[in-house]
């Protein structure tokens, strides 16, 4: 699917199928390195204002995400200036300067494990550690991003059927309750 299709349909859907989709996006995204995905995902959860869908489709989990990559913070200690700096190589990739990311996440995860002890490495993700997503993953971590946004302890995503999943989950949360008369 393209960039130009996906935007269309995220852009003409229902508060159930933004909730379905904003999490399976977002992990998507991180899996095989793409900001423009993770942006797709931002975009599906803003959407969505429904609180039952908010909380069967983790929305609230996939913005917490999205201020994590995207959020500004003024540095105040070596912790601030490391999650900023990581921070800053997620936005070098999304403007596809990949290289220079490449070198300002290694940077930062070094002036982490340096300077702010209380950072360390992520939980175990299905990411390659050679990957962009990998980059995308430690941002998360850094940012105190929920897991569930880099799929800590999980395995690589199946976008289709997730969405699938989800979407059905998010019809039962919004159907009307029955009631006997």
């Amino acid at each position: 699917m393209t960039a130009a299709g996906l935007d269309e349909i995220i852009t003409a859907s229902s508060q159930v199928l933004a909730s379905a989709m904003a999490m399976p996006l977002f992990r998507a995204g991180v899996y095989y390195g793409s900001p423009r995905l993770i942006e797709r995902a931002c975009t599906s959860a803003r959407r969505v204002t429904h609180s039952a869908l908010r909380q069967t489709g983790n929305v609230d989990a996939v913005l917490q995400g999205c201020g994590a990559v995207s959020g500004t913070k003024q540095a105040s200690d070596a912790c601030s200036e490391g999650k900023q700096k990581l921070r800053d190589a997620y936005a070098q990739l999304a403007a596809d300067k990949g290289q220079d990311a490449g070198r300002t996440a290694a940077e930062a995860v070094r002036q982490l494990r340096d300077r702010c002890p209380k950072i360390t490495a992520p939980l175990r993700t299905p990411v390659d550690p050679g990957s962009r997503g990998f980059l995308i993953v430690w941002v998360l971590h850094a940012n105190d991003a929920p897991p569930v946004t880099f799929l800590a302890g999980e395995t690589a995503p199946n976008t289709a059927d997730t969405i699938n999943d989800a979407f059905l989950r998010a019809v039962q949360a919004v159907k009307p309750v029955a009631h006997n008369p």
